[in-house]
């Protein structure tokens, strides 16, 4: 059982969730400091934007199972050169395990079903410095051209197959705004000896000029059997229209997105979809960001 406690819990870990933004730029926003899952993905790339934010977003697929989640997510980065962003996940699925995600144990003719509820919890915290006002089509912005930054995952899964496992994930990483409108990042995951995940490390680059967004991201796994990965988006708006669109290639597998959505002043809908090249697979996403 512990053998399969391991397998199944490394194959959740492997299913991180993107935002409905991120999700429809292929994944890529390791260093794009106005989404929600900077949080998550790079405490320090969040310090780069002074603002409050409020962001949810609600996630579904039916590709090999049922499967639905949600995540929420609030930061401040304005009250002092500190920052804190605060996330939660809740997530249900029931999606059997593959005969190679098991022990061996599995007799032909024998079926699984792995009802799981995961929830987490995400700290990130951060301190930016050299603050300055930029220009901006609506105005102006605030902006930080340095950061460090740090974040706990706490992690509780509960599955029909495996039980009840608990798990932390510790990062830390740093980000720069070189130039006004590109700003760049790095993050270490998987950091001390105290959870299941193994290190690894992402970088990236998020070019936000005028009506135009480009994202592109290194991934380097070196406990995988494909360590290096990329992912690479683009977005425009068009009016109050948003488009998106993106690719990944990551842990050997193949990932294209796209996605649209609405925009008015320091508020946005995002709709975003994901297709696995290889299956076929589709993973949709809502989401709604809010900026003060």
């Amino acid at each position: 059982m512990l053998l399969l406690d391991k397998v199944l819990f490394t194959v959740a870990l492997a299913g991180e969730v993107d935002t409905a933004m991120v999700q429809g730029m292929g994944g890529a926003g390791v260093a794009n400091p106005y989404d929600g899952n900077a949080i998550r993905r790079s405490p320090a790339s969040m310090l780069l934007v002074v603002d409050y934010t409020g962001q949810s977003d609600f996630y579904g697929s039916l590709a090999e199972g049922p499967l639905v989640g949600g995540l929420v997510s609030v930061k401040d980065t304005r009250t002092s050169e500190f920052g804190a962003g605060l996330q939660t996940r809740r997530q249900w699925s029931n999606i059997p395990p593959r005969d190679d995600e098991l022990p061996g144990w599995k007799q032909p003719g024998d079926a699984f079903s792995d009802k799981r509820w995961e929830q987490d919890w995400r700290l990130g915290v951060g301190y930016g410095f050299g603050k300055q006002a930029l220009l901006t089509p609506e105005g102006s912005e605030e902006v930080r051209r340095f950061a460090l930054g740090a974040g706990a995952v706490y992690t509780r899964t509960t599955s029909e197959l495996s039980g009840s496992l608990n798990d932390w994930e510790f990062n830390a990483g740093l980000a720069a705004r070189p130039l006004a409108p590109l700003t760049i990042a790095a993050s270490a995951h998987g950091l001390g000896p105290w959870g299941h995940e193994p290190l690894w490390y992402e970088a990236g680059a998020f070019l936000d000029y005028t009506r135009w967004q480009f994202a592109a991201d290194g991934i380097y796994r070196p406990m995988d059997d494909t360590p290096i990965g990329w992912r690479a988006g683009a977005g425009v708006q068009l009016a109050s229209v948003l488009l998106r669109t993106g690719g990944a290639y990551d842990g050997g597998k193949w990932v294209v997105g796209g996605g649209l959505g609405l925009a008015s002043e320091g508020v946005r809908a995002n709709y975003g979809v994901q297709v696995d090249v290889a299956s076929g697979h589709f993973t949709h996403s809502v989401g709604f960001f809010g900026q003060f």
